[in-house]
Protein backbone atom coordinates (compact mmCIF):
# COMPACT_ATOMS: atom_id res chain seq x y z
CA UNK A 1 0.00 0.00 0.00
CA UNK A 2 1.16 3.37 -0.75
CA UNK A 3 0.78 5.42 2.05
CA UNK A 4 1.07 9.07 2.82
CA UNK A 5 4.87 9.64 3.24
CA UNK A 6 5.18 7.63 0.47
CA UNK A 7 2.84 9.96 -1.54
CA UNK A 8 4.82 13.27 -0.10
CA UNK A 9 8.38 11.94 -1.25
CA UNK A 10 6.80 10.85 -4.59
CA UNK A 11 5.53 14.56 -5.49
CA UNK A 12 8.86 16.43 -3.85
CA UNK A 13 10.69 14.38 -5.91
CA UNK A 14 9.04 14.95 -9.27
CA UNK A 15 8.92 18.61 -8.17
CA UNK A 16 12.99 18.73 -7.59
CA UNK A 17 13.24 17.11 -11.27
CA UNK A 18 11.00 19.90 -12.64
CA UNK A 19 13.48 22.74 -11.12
CA UNK A 20 16.39 21.24 -12.77
CA UNK A 21 15.18 20.14 -16.03
CA UNK A 22 11.99 22.26 -16.89
CA UNK A 23 12.05 25.72 -18.61
CA UNK A 24 8.82 26.44 -20.14
CA UNK A 25 5.27 27.06 -18.72
CA UNK A 26 4.03 23.81 -20.73
CA UNK A 27 5.88 21.72 -18.88
CA UNK A 28 5.22 22.99 -15.53
CA UNK A 29 1.46 22.46 -16.40
CA UNK A 30 2.32 18.88 -17.61
CA UNK A 31 3.80 18.25 -14.59
CA UNK A 32 1.43 19.61 -12.19
CA UNK A 33 -1.04 17.59 -14.29
CA UNK A 34 0.67 14.38 -14.31
CA UNK A 35 1.15 15.10 -10.20
CA UNK A 36 -2.61 15.46 -9.82
CA UNK A 37 -3.02 12.08 -11.70
CA UNK A 38 -0.19 10.39 -9.53
CA UNK A 39 -2.24 11.61 -6.42
CA UNK A 40 -5.48 10.38 -7.67
CA UNK A 41 -4.22 7.22 -8.48
CA UNK A 42 -2.39 6.61 -5.08
CA UNK A 43 -5.63 7.73 -3.23
CA UNK A 44 -7.72 4.92 -5.32
CA UNK A 45 -5.00 2.48 -4.59
CA UNK A 46 -4.87 3.19 -0.91
CA UNK A 47 -8.95 3.07 -0.39
CA UNK A 48 -8.83 -0.43 -2.47
CA UNK A 49 -5.96 -1.87 -0.20
CA UNK A 50 -8.21 -3.35 3.43
CA UNK A 51 -7.78 -5.59 5.41
CA UNK A 52 -9.90 -6.69 8.24
CA UNK A 53 -9.66 -5.14 11.61
CA UNK A 54 -12.07 -5.80 15.17
CA UNK A 55 -12.92 -2.37 16.20
CA UNK A 56 -12.97 -3.31 20.36
CA UNK A 57 -15.64 -1.04 21.57
CA UNK A 58 -15.26 1.04 25.33
CA UNK A 59 -17.76 -1.31 28.34
CA UNK A 60 -19.79 1.44 29.53
CA UNK A 61 -20.39 -0.17 32.60
CA UNK A 62 -18.01 -3.23 33.28
CA UNK A 63 -19.40 -4.19 37.00
CA UNK A 64 -22.60 -4.98 35.31
CA UNK A 65 -21.13 -6.66 32.55
CA UNK A 66 -19.33 -8.97 34.84
CA UNK A 67 -22.04 -9.84 36.83
CA UNK A 68 -24.21 -11.14 33.65
CA UNK A 69 -24.45 -14.57 32.75
CA UNK A 70 -26.55 -16.74 30.21
CA UNK A 71 -29.49 -15.17 28.62
CA UNK A 72 -29.26 -12.25 30.23
CA UNK A 73 -25.19 -11.33 29.31
CA UNK A 74 -26.20 -12.38 25.53
CA UNK A 75 -28.60 -9.94 25.41
CA UNK A 76 -26.77 -7.03 26.95
CA UNK A 77 -23.79 -7.63 24.62
CA UNK A 78 -26.55 -7.53 21.74
CA UNK A 79 -27.44 -4.11 22.66
CA UNK A 80 -24.38 -2.80 23.65
CA UNK A 81 -23.21 -3.30 20.61
CA UNK A 82 -25.72 -2.44 18.07
CA UNK A 83 -25.56 1.42 19.83
CA UNK A 84 -22.02 1.31 19.26
CA UNK A 85 -22.30 0.14 15.32
CA UNK A 86 -24.89 2.81 15.34
CA UNK A 87 -22.42 5.45 16.24
CA UNK A 88 -19.91 4.22 14.35
CA UNK A 89 -21.79 4.43 11.18
CA UNK A 90 -22.97 8.08 11.84
CA UNK A 91 -19.07 8.90 12.49
CA UNK A 92 -18.05 7.21 9.67
CA UNK A 93 -20.30 7.06 6.92
CA UNK A 94 -17.61 5.58 4.49
CA UNK A 95 -17.69 2.23 6.51
CA UNK A 96 -20.95 1.28 4.97
CA UNK A 97 -19.23 0.33 1.28
CA UNK A 98 -16.55 -1.33 2.52
CA UNK A 99 -16.57 -5.13 0.94
CA UNK A 100 -19.54 -4.38 -1.01
CA UNK A 101 -22.50 -4.43 0.98
CA UNK A 102 -21.23 -6.48 4.04
CA UNK A 103 -19.98 -3.25 5.70
CA UNK A 104 -19.80 -3.58 9.24
CA UNK A 105 -20.41 -7.41 10.80
CA UNK A 106 -21.43 -6.90 14.57
CA UNK A 107 -19.69 -9.49 16.53
CA UNK A 108 -21.67 -8.82 19.81
CA UNK A 109 -19.85 -11.62 21.87
CA UNK A 110 -17.30 -9.27 22.37
CA UNK A 111 -18.88 -6.19 22.27
CA UNK A 112 -16.85 -5.17 18.84
CA UNK A 113 -17.68 -5.00 14.92
CA UNK A 114 -15.82 -6.56 12.30
CA UNK A 115 -15.18 -4.50 9.46
CA UNK A 116 -12.83 -4.02 6.20
CA UNK A 117 -10.44 -0.78 6.83
CA UNK A 118 -7.36 1.11 5.26
CA UNK A 119 -4.80 3.11 6.83
CA UNK A 120 -6.93 6.30 6.76
CA UNK A 121 -10.12 4.39 7.83
CA UNK A 122 -8.57 2.59 10.47
CA UNK A 123 -6.37 5.68 11.96
CA UNK A 124 -9.95 7.80 11.98
CA UNK A 125 -11.42 4.78 13.91
CA UNK A 126 -8.41 4.02 16.35
CA UNK A 127 -9.64 8.10 17.29
CA UNK A 128 -13.40 7.45 18.26
CA UNK A 129 -14.11 8.63 21.96
CA UNK A 130 -16.32 5.19 22.22
CA UNK A 131 -13.80 2.79 20.58
CA UNK A 132 -11.06 1.22 23.01
CA UNK A 133 -8.92 -0.62 20.17
CA UNK A 134 -8.37 -2.08 17.13
CA UNK A 135 -6.85 -5.67 16.28
CA UNK A 136 -5.72 -6.58 13.34
CA UNK A 137 -7.57 -9.78 11.91
CA UNK A 138 -5.02 -10.35 8.79
CA UNK A 139 -3.84 -13.76 8.41
CA UNK A 140 -4.89 -17.59 7.83
CA UNK A 141 -5.68 -20.32 10.23
CA UNK A 142 -5.34 -23.70 9.40
CA UNK A 143 -6.89 -26.72 10.15
CA UNK A 144 -4.91 -29.08 12.23
CA UNK A 145 -4.16 -31.52 9.43
CA UNK A 146 -4.16 -35.30 10.64
CA UNK A 147 -1.93 -38.12 8.91
CA UNK A 148 -4.18 -39.84 6.54
CA UNK A 149 -3.91 -43.97 6.20
CA UNK A 150 -5.31 -46.72 4.13
CA UNK A 151 -8.99 -46.22 2.85
CA UNK A 152 -9.65 -49.95 2.72
CA UNK A 153 -10.04 -50.68 6.40
CA UNK A 154 -11.02 -54.20 7.27
CA UNK A 155 -13.99 -54.50 9.98
CA UNK A 156 -13.31 -56.60 12.57
CA UNK A 157 -14.83 -55.24 15.28
CA UNK A 158 -18.52 -53.80 16.85
CA UNK A 159 -16.37 -50.80 17.77
CA UNK A 160 -13.45 -48.82 16.57
CA UNK A 161 -10.41 -48.84 19.04
CA UNK A 162 -11.33 -45.47 20.29
CA UNK A 163 -14.81 -45.99 21.23
CA UNK A 164 -13.12 -49.38 23.23
CA UNK A 165 -10.55 -47.27 24.80
CA UNK A 166 -12.97 -44.83 26.49
CA UNK A 167 -15.50 -47.97 27.65
CA UNK A 168 -18.46 -46.85 25.07
CA UNK A 169 -19.63 -50.61 24.68
CA UNK A 170 -19.72 -50.57 28.72
CA UNK A 171 -22.01 -47.42 28.39
CA UNK A 172 -23.86 -49.09 25.73
CA UNK A 173 -24.52 -52.22 28.19
CA UNK A 174 -25.34 -50.21 31.64
CA UNK A 175 -27.11 -46.96 29.56
CA UNK A 176 -28.92 -48.25 27.02
CA UNK A 177 -30.58 -44.99 26.29
CA UNK A 178 -27.79 -43.08 26.37
CA UNK A 179 -26.47 -41.84 22.73
CA UNK A 180 -26.97 -37.81 23.21
CA UNK A 181 -29.86 -37.27 22.55
CA UNK A 182 -31.52 -33.98 23.37
CA UNK A 183 -28.01 -32.82 22.84
CA UNK A 184 -26.46 -30.15 20.04
CA UNK A 185 -22.13 -29.84 19.33
CA UNK A 186 -21.30 -27.69 17.12
CA UNK A 187 -18.67 -28.40 14.58
CA UNK A 188 -16.47 -25.67 13.23
CA UNK A 189 -14.71 -27.26 10.31
CA UNK A 190 -14.38 -28.14 6.61
CA UNK A 191 -18.41 -29.40 6.08
CA UNK A 192 -19.61 -32.78 6.09
CA UNK A 193 -20.94 -35.28 3.40
CA UNK A 194 -24.76 -34.81 4.94
CA UNK A 195 -25.78 -38.48 2.66
CA UNK A 196 -23.16 -40.82 4.74
CA UNK A 197 -25.04 -43.39 5.36
CA UNK A 198 -23.64 -42.86 9.50
CA UNK A 199 -24.81 -38.99 9.47
CA UNK A 200 -27.90 -38.79 7.44
CA UNK A 201 -30.58 -36.90 9.12
CA UNK A 202 -28.57 -35.70 12.04
CA UNK A 203 -27.87 -31.98 10.82
CA UNK A 204 -29.95 -29.35 13.04
CA UNK A 205 -28.59 -26.63 11.20
CA UNK A 206 -25.79 -25.96 8.41
CA UNK A 207 -24.02 -22.73 7.54
CA UNK A 208 -21.33 -22.41 4.21
CA UNK A 209 -18.81 -19.15 5.64
CA UNK A 210 -16.69 -20.41 2.00
CA UNK A 211 -19.59 -19.55 -0.69
CA UNK A 212 -22.20 -18.29 1.63
CA UNK A 213 -25.04 -18.64 -2.01
CA UNK A 214 -24.37 -22.60 -1.33
CA UNK A 215 -26.04 -24.24 1.90
CA UNK A 216 -26.05 -27.43 0.43
CA UNK A 217 -23.55 -29.61 2.44
CA UNK A 218 -20.35 -30.28 1.13
CA UNK A 219 -17.25 -31.61 2.13
CA UNK A 220 -14.12 -31.20 -0.44
CA UNK A 221 -11.45 -32.60 1.47
CA UNK A 222 -13.10 -34.61 4.22
CA UNK A 223 -11.42 -33.84 7.65
CA UNK A 224 -15.11 -32.25 8.90
CA UNK A 225 -17.11 -35.46 7.79
CA UNK A 226 -14.51 -37.67 9.95
CA UNK A 227 -15.02 -35.39 12.52
CA UNK A 228 -18.67 -35.56 12.76
CA UNK A 229 -18.66 -38.88 12.16
CA UNK A 230 -16.30 -39.68 15.86
CA UNK A 231 -18.55 -37.49 17.22
CA UNK A 232 -22.51 -38.93 16.28
CA UNK A 233 -21.68 -41.88 13.28
CA UNK A 234 -23.87 -44.40 13.83
CA UNK A 235 -22.69 -48.10 12.55
CA UNK A 236 -24.12 -48.71 9.26
CA UNK A 237 -21.03 -50.42 8.56
CA UNK A 238 -21.84 -53.21 11.53
CA UNK A 239 -18.78 -50.99 13.57
CA UNK A 240 -19.63 -48.52 15.72
CA UNK A 241 -17.74 -45.13 15.05
CA UNK A 242 -19.78 -42.54 16.84
CA UNK A 243 -19.65 -41.75 20.68
CA UNK A 244 -22.70 -39.84 20.29
CA UNK A 245 -24.96 -40.99 17.71
CA UNK A 246 -27.84 -39.55 18.60
CA UNK A 247 -27.05 -35.73 19.08
CA UNK A 248 -27.83 -33.21 16.54
CA UNK A 249 -25.40 -31.46 14.98
CA UNK A 250 -24.81 -27.53 14.09
CA UNK A 251 -21.72 -27.66 10.82
CA UNK A 252 -20.42 -24.64 10.78
CA UNK A 253 -18.26 -24.88 7.03
CA UNK A 254 -14.84 -22.48 7.11
CA UNK A 255 -12.14 -24.34 5.26
CA UNK A 256 -12.62 -24.75 2.40
CA UNK A 257 -10.53 -27.22 -0.15
CA UNK A 258 -7.44 -25.29 0.76
CA UNK A 259 -7.91 -26.13 4.47
CA UNK A 260 -7.24 -22.88 5.04
CA UNK A 261 -9.63 -19.90 6.71
CA UNK A 262 -9.65 -16.31 7.73
CA UNK A 263 -9.70 -15.40 11.62
CA UNK A 264 -12.84 -12.88 10.87
CA UNK A 265 -15.08 -15.83 9.62
CA UNK A 266 -13.54 -18.29 12.35
CA UNK A 267 -14.99 -15.74 15.13
CA UNK A 268 -17.72 -15.14 13.58
CA UNK A 269 -18.68 -18.70 13.23
CA UNK A 270 -17.98 -19.72 16.93
CA UNK A 271 -20.48 -16.58 17.67
CA UNK A 272 -23.41 -18.45 15.40
CA UNK A 273 -22.75 -21.45 17.07
CA UNK A 274 -24.80 -19.38 20.26
CA UNK A 275 -27.97 -18.30 18.32
CA UNK A 276 -27.35 -20.16 14.64
CA UNK A 277 -31.54 -19.39 14.07
CA UNK A 278 -30.41 -15.84 14.68
CA UNK A 279 -33.36 -15.12 17.06
CA UNK A 280 -31.65 -14.74 20.63
CA UNK A 281 -35.47 -16.06 22.24
CA UNK A 282 -35.23 -19.46 20.76
CA UNK A 283 -33.13 -22.22 22.63
CA UNK A 284 -31.46 -23.96 19.69
CA UNK A 285 -27.31 -23.18 20.50
CA UNK A 286 -24.60 -25.39 20.34
CA UNK A 287 -23.82 -27.08 24.06
CA UNK A 288 -20.69 -27.88 23.23
CA UNK A 289 -18.39 -26.75 20.31
CA UNK A 290 -15.79 -29.27 18.51
CA UNK A 291 -12.74 -27.52 16.70
CA UNK A 292 -9.77 -29.12 14.96
CA UNK A 293 -8.08 -26.19 13.92
CA UNK A 294 -6.07 -23.19 15.01
CA UNK A 295 -3.32 -21.06 13.74
CA UNK A 296 0.56 -19.97 15.39
CA UNK A 297 1.40 -17.28 16.77
CA UNK A 298 3.84 -15.59 19.36
CA UNK A 299 1.76 -14.93 22.25
CA UNK A 300 4.44 -14.75 25.13
CA UNK A 301 4.28 -10.53 24.80
CA UNK A 302 0.69 -10.72 25.29
CA UNK A 303 -2.03 -11.50 27.90
CA UNK A 304 -5.12 -13.95 27.06
CA UNK A 305 -7.49 -11.16 27.21
CA UNK A 306 -5.79 -9.36 24.41
CA UNK A 307 -6.30 -12.11 21.86
CA UNK A 308 -10.06 -12.17 20.49
CA UNK A 309 -10.47 -16.11 20.30
CA UNK A 310 -9.22 -16.36 23.76
CA UNK A 311 -11.82 -13.61 24.62
CA UNK A 312 -14.44 -15.29 22.77
CA UNK A 313 -13.76 -18.98 24.24
CA UNK A 314 -14.34 -16.63 28.24
CA UNK A 315 -17.68 -15.35 26.40
CA UNK A 316 -18.67 -18.98 25.61
CA UNK A 317 -17.78 -20.21 28.62
CA UNK A 318 -20.28 -17.72 30.69
CA UNK A 319 -22.97 -18.63 27.82
CA UNK A 320 -22.30 -22.18 29.28
CA UNK A 321 -20.77 -23.65 26.04
CA UNK A 322 -18.09 -26.10 26.38
CA UNK A 323 -15.46 -24.54 23.63
CA UNK A 324 -13.14 -28.14 22.99
CA UNK A 325 -10.20 -27.54 20.76
CA UNK A 326 -7.10 -30.21 19.42
CA UNK A 327 -3.53 -29.26 21.24
CA UNK A 328 -2.17 -29.25 17.59
CA UNK A 329 0.25 -31.99 15.62
CA UNK A 330 3.42 -29.96 16.04
CA UNK A 331 4.94 -32.33 18.80
CA UNK A 332 7.13 -33.37 21.05
CA UNK A 333 8.65 -30.32 21.77
CA UNK A 334 7.41 -28.29 24.38
CA UNK A 335 5.26 -25.34 24.15
CA UNK A 336 4.13 -26.32 20.60
CA UNK A 337 0.17 -25.58 21.14
CA UNK A 338 -1.84 -23.33 18.38
CA UNK A 339 -3.96 -20.67 19.42
CA UNK A 340 -7.05 -20.93 20.60
CA UNK A 341 -5.86 -24.38 21.99
CA UNK A 342 -3.29 -22.58 24.33
CA UNK A 343 -6.01 -20.01 25.26
CA UNK A 344 -6.96 -20.58 29.14
CA UNK A 345 -10.47 -21.31 28.47
CA UNK A 346 -10.11 -23.91 25.63
CA UNK A 347 -10.83 -27.57 26.75
CA UNK A 348 -7.87 -28.46 25.16
CA UNK A 349 -7.30 -32.17 24.00
CA UNK A 350 -4.01 -34.46 23.14
CA UNK A 351 -3.74 -37.51 21.09
CA UNK A 352 -2.92 -41.08 22.19
CA UNK A 353 -2.60 -44.19 20.63
CA UNK A 354 -4.06 -47.80 20.51
CA UNK A 355 -1.72 -48.45 23.74
CA UNK A 356 -2.26 -45.41 25.98
CA UNK A 357 1.20 -44.06 24.64
CA UNK A 358 0.94 -40.19 23.81
CA UNK A 359 1.28 -39.81 19.80
CA UNK A 360 4.53 -38.35 18.95
CA UNK A 361 3.42 -35.74 16.87
CA UNK A 362 0.27 -34.13 19.75
CA UNK A 363 1.16 -30.64 20.70
CA UNK A 364 2.23 -30.38 24.28
CA UNK A 365 2.25 -27.54 27.23
CA UNK A 366 2.66 -25.08 28.66
CA UNK A 367 1.49 -22.00 26.79
CA UNK A 368 3.58 -19.01 28.11
CA UNK A 369 1.64 -15.94 27.76
CA UNK A 370 2.88 -12.72 28.98
CA UNK A 371 1.51 -12.55 32.20
CA UNK A 372 0.92 -16.86 32.76
CA UNK A 373 2.01 -20.08 32.22
CA UNK A 374 -1.32 -21.98 30.92
CA UNK A 375 -0.75 -25.54 31.30
CA UNK A 376 -2.18 -27.59 28.51
CA UNK A 377 -3.19 -29.92 27.14
CA UNK A 378 -6.16 -30.74 29.75
CA UNK A 379 -6.93 -34.43 28.80
CA UNK A 380 -6.18 -36.91 25.81
CA UNK A 381 -7.68 -39.28 23.81
CA UNK A 382 -7.36 -41.69 21.04
CA UNK A 383 -6.26 -39.92 17.60
CA UNK A 384 -3.87 -42.25 16.04
CA UNK A 385 -5.27 -45.17 13.37
CA UNK A 386 -9.02 -43.34 14.23
CA UNK A 387 -11.51 -44.98 11.68
CA UNK A 388 -14.37 -42.45 10.73
CA UNK A 389 -16.00 -41.61 7.77
CA UNK A 390 -14.86 -39.94 4.74
CA UNK A 391 -17.43 -38.31 2.02
CA UNK A 392 -19.29 -40.32 -0.44
CA UNK A 393 -20.09 -42.99 1.95
CA UNK A 394 -17.02 -45.07 2.84
CA UNK A 395 -14.66 -44.92 5.82
CA UNK A 396 -10.89 -44.27 6.36
CA UNK A 397 -8.58 -43.74 8.97
CA UNK A 398 -6.56 -40.84 10.47
CA UNK A 399 -4.24 -39.65 13.13
CA UNK A 400 -3.75 -36.05 14.84
CA UNK A 401 -4.84 -34.72 17.71
CA UNK A 402 -7.83 -33.54 15.34
CA UNK A 403 -9.30 -36.90 16.16
CA UNK A 404 -8.69 -36.55 19.64
CA UNK A 405 -10.99 -33.49 20.41
CA UNK A 406 -13.91 -35.11 18.54
CA UNK A 407 -14.02 -38.26 20.80
CA UNK A 408 -14.29 -35.84 24.32
CA UNK A 409 -16.59 -33.38 22.80
CA UNK A 410 -18.69 -36.80 22.21
CA UNK A 411 -18.18 -37.90 25.58
CA UNK A 412 -19.48 -34.64 27.06
CA UNK A 413 -22.29 -35.17 24.91
CA UNK A 414 -23.55 -38.47 26.37
CA UNK A 415 -22.51 -36.73 29.91
CA UNK A 416 -24.82 -33.56 29.25
CA UNK A 417 -27.46 -36.21 28.28
CA UNK A 418 -27.01 -37.83 31.38
CA UNK A 419 -27.64 -34.53 33.55
CA UNK A 420 -28.98 -31.82 31.30
CA UNK A 421 -28.55 -29.19 34.40
CA UNK A 422 -24.81 -29.76 34.33
CA UNK A 423 -22.77 -26.55 33.86
CA UNK A 424 -19.97 -26.64 31.76
CA UNK A 425 -17.41 -26.20 34.41
CA UNK A 426 -18.78 -29.39 36.28
CA UNK A 427 -18.77 -31.12 33.28
CA UNK A 428 -15.30 -30.64 31.75
CA UNK A 429 -14.28 -30.99 35.47
CA UNK A 430 -16.07 -34.50 35.87
CA UNK A 431 -13.75 -35.27 32.54
CA UNK A 432 -10.77 -34.17 33.92
CA UNK A 433 -11.42 -35.91 37.50
CA UNK A 434 -12.12 -39.48 36.13
CA UNK A 435 -9.61 -39.63 33.07
CA UNK A 436 -7.30 -42.36 33.59
CA UNK A 437 -3.73 -41.06 35.04
CA UNK A 438 -0.95 -41.66 32.43
CA UNK A 439 2.79 -40.50 32.30
CA UNK A 440 4.19 -38.89 35.43
CA UNK A 441 1.91 -38.94 38.14
CA UNK A 442 -1.09 -36.56 38.26
CA UNK A 443 -1.16 -33.08 35.86
CA UNK A 444 1.17 -33.72 33.31
CA UNK A 445 1.43 -31.16 30.24
CA UNK A 446 2.24 -33.91 27.83
CA UNK A 447 -1.01 -36.19 28.85
CA UNK A 448 -3.01 -33.06 30.68
CA UNK A 449 -4.74 -34.78 33.85
CA UNK A 450 -4.73 -38.46 30.97
CA UNK A 451 -7.02 -39.97 28.66
CA UNK A 452 -10.75 -39.91 28.72
CA UNK A 453 -12.64 -42.19 30.15
CA UNK A 454 -16.12 -41.93 29.16
CA UNK A 455 -17.71 -44.62 31.48
CA UNK A 456 -16.41 -43.17 34.54
CA UNK A 457 -17.21 -39.87 33.39
CA UNK A 458 -21.04 -40.47 32.71
CA UNK A 459 -20.82 -42.33 36.50
CA UNK A 460 -19.74 -39.42 37.94
CA UNK A 461 -22.20 -36.91 36.30
CA UNK A 462 -25.02 -39.21 37.07
CA UNK A 463 -24.26 -39.79 40.95
CA UNK A 464 -23.77 -35.76 41.35
CA UNK A 465 -20.07 -36.03 42.41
Amino acid sequence: MINTARQSILIETCLFRHMIFSTTKGDTMKLWISIIVLISAMTAQAQQNTQPYLVVYKEQDVRQLRSLQGSRLQKYLRVQTQQHESNLVKSLPEVRGLRGNEGVKSLWILGSSIIHLNDQSAQKVSRLPFVRRLVSLAGTVNLVNPYRGDVNVQNTSAFTYGLIKLGIPEIRTQFPTLNGQGVRVGIVDSGIDANHPDLKGKILYYKDFVDPETQTPTDEIGHGTHVAGTIAGGNSSGRSIGVAPGVQMIIAKVFGGSGTSSKEDLLLSLQWMIDPDGKPETDDGAHIVSNSWGYFGRFDNKDPQDEPFCAVLNRMRALNISPVFAAGNEGPGEGTLRIPGACPDSFTVGATDSSDRIARFSSKGPAKWKSQNTPKPDVTAPGVDVISARPRGGYQPMSGTSMAAPHVSGVMALMKQARPDVSQRDLEMAVMKTSMDLGTKNYDMTFGHGRVDALKAVQSVTQGQ
